[in-house]
């Protein structure tokens, strides 16, 4: 890590160390440990995690003659220590296989004639960090973890491609104002899903501040506001990514009666260029959804407008969990030019206490109608499909599909997914 976030570090453990001490100055008890208490026993109030995630994806997308057929085993071993002097330790390895022939562009593998399907074989340290829970309400860790912030619209590890995003960052949470938290992050190098093989597979040298509040106070919803400011670089192109964005959410729910309830989220956000980023721009972002719960169905409406400056920047969200939003297709993984509008309406039916066939079963359908917010282009209509089913703590299964019918923008494209996890 750069020499920014080493001296941040060791102000956070020298931090951590001090806070024993109150406001006046005075000394505290230190927390009182066994008399034999030591790093032996941190290993052993340790706990192991490990889960393995088997995915078969098939891509038919018009433009390539060939299909794309993807068959990756993801593996992943982690540990966390005990506490000692409430200070911890996480270390987890990912490994990223191929299961019999690459039949699929991996964006390294020169499978170009096929369509892209970004899990790449790889063998990386997942996360590495240590964990400071020594101040009231606060914890503070300190380098390579997973961020996963509100919605995820903005901040994910990005978990649907098998090789995941990762943050070598200082994160600071606090909790100390009731109904409230406040979360704070430093990075400088964002690990990306096409690994440390590919050219632009980190932004490294970055400097990227994220700030975060959230207030639950009232029964009707969850208000957040966020700053998020992405000085990016690692690769020629990166500083393109460079925004600075600054937006408010409020999600929640109202009863309507003893079994329905209604629902509803706005979020908002403003986007200007910042860093070296080399164009000047401002752009908008706002979400509209609501929806009726009368279990086990749900079934929600929304708008949502990535802006453009002229139709010639787009709204940009490098860090979310992009697969989850806009069509499961991936076709507006980067936002176009010239803006994107999703008018879409999802429903999914979760039912619980049945029978054992349908007890932990989802099923969920989703359609989109796409359109440039700029311009006036149709872009094309989606239809997405899903059904997973979870036995017991340990094992899922999923299958689904989606189908991206094109107008004005890109091509044709189905996909199908047929995945397995298992995870203790």
């Amino acid at each position: 890590m750069k020499t920014t976030v080493f001296y941040t570090a060791a102000f956070c453990i020298g931090l951590g160390f001090i806070s024993n001490a109150n406001a006046e100055g005075q000394a505290v008890e230190s927390p009182v440990l066994p008399p034999a208490y030591g790093i032996a026993d941190v290993v052993k109030q340790g706990k192991i995690d490990f889960s393995l995630r088997y995915r078969f994806e098939h891509v038919d997308q018009a433009s390539f003659a060939r299909d794309a057929n993807a068959s990756t085993l993801q593996t992943k071993l982690g540990y966390r220590t005990g506490s000692f002097y409430d200070i911890s330790a996480y270390l987890q390895f990912r490994n990223v296989s191929v299961i019999g022939e690459e039949r699929f562009n991996d964006t390294l593998n020169g499978q170009v004639t096929r369509p892209v399907v970004a899990d790449p074989e790889a063998s990386e340290v997942a996360q590495a960090y240590l964990q400071f829970d020594n101040l009231p309400g606060t914890s503070i860790t300190v380098g390579r973890r997973n961020l996963v912030w509100d919605n995820e619209r903005f901040i994910s590890d990005l978990a649907w491609r098998q090789n995941e995003r990762s943050f070598d960052a200082i994160v600071v949470e606090n909790a100390s104002i009731v109904d409230t938290t406040l979360k704070y992050a430093f990075a400088n190098n964002v690990n990306r899903p096409f690994t440390d093989r590919s050219p632009v597979g980190n932004f490294d040298g970055s400097s990227i501040h994220l700030l975060n509040a959230k207030n639950s106070s009232l029964a009707f919803g969850t208000f957040t506001a966020y700053a998020y400011l992405l000085d990016l670089h690692g690769f020629a192109t990166a500083p393109l990514l460079a925004t600075q964005s600054y937006g408010v959410n409020f999600t929640g729910g109202t009863p309507l009666g003893p079994t329905l309830k209604l629902l509803y989220q706005f979020e908002y956000a403003k986007q200007y260029d910042y860093g070296d980023n080399p164009r000047n721009f401002d752009t908008d972002y706002y979400r509209l959804e609501a929806g009726l719960k009368h279990k086990p169905l749900t079934v929600k409406a929304g708008y949502e407008v990535l802006g453009s400056d002229g139709g010639l920047v787009g709204f940009t969200t490098p860090f979310a969990l992009l697969h989850a939003y806009n069509g499961w297709a991936d076709k507006f993984l980067v936002t176009p030019t010239t803006g994107l509008e999703d008018l879409y309406v999802n429903a999914t039916v979760q039912f619980a206490d049945f029978a054992w066939w349908l007890s932990s079963l989802k099923f969920i359908a989703a359609y989109h109608e796409f359109a440039s917010e700029e311009g006036g282009v149709d872009y094309g209509s989606e239809w997405d499909a899903a059904i997973v089913k979870n036995f017991g703590d340990h094992y899922e299964l999923l299958f689904k599909y989606a189908n991206y019918d094109a107008e004005d923008f890109s091509d044709n494209t189905e996909k199908l997914w047929v995945q397995f996890k298992a995870k203790y």
